[in-house]
């Protein structure tokens, strides 16, 4: 399985805001010891360009993580899991699945 860096920083993220839940970093390594990082590669950042500019202009714009996120599945040829399949569903050439 694989995931990107935005996702695993957002998951370390998570893991550090939650009060009196001791663990959740450690869970949140674990987990991530065990997928691989996408490549955030010039390809990648010249899809987010586009894609960026492509939403923006129907003013249908995801946030710029989530651009950044969906232009990675794209060039990767990933499919995109998510509980926010909607939301995804704004970008051309992404394919997602409901998790």
């Amino acid at each position: 399985m694989k995931t990107t860096p935005i996702s695993a920083a957002e998951l370390f993220e998570g893991a550090y805001s939650i009060r009196g839940r001791k663990g959740e970093v450690e869970v949140v390594r674990a987990t991530l010891e065990h997928l691989e990082l996408l490549e955030l590669s010039i390809t990648v950042c010249e899809k987010y360009g586009r894609l960026t500019n492509e939403l923006g202009s129907k003013g249908s714009h995801i946030g710029d993580l989530d651009v950044l996120i969906a232009s990675a599945a794209i060039v990767h040829r990933q499919i995109l899991l998510t509980k926010n399949k909607k939301h995804f569903d704004r970008v051309p050439g992404l394919v997602t699945e409901s998790w």
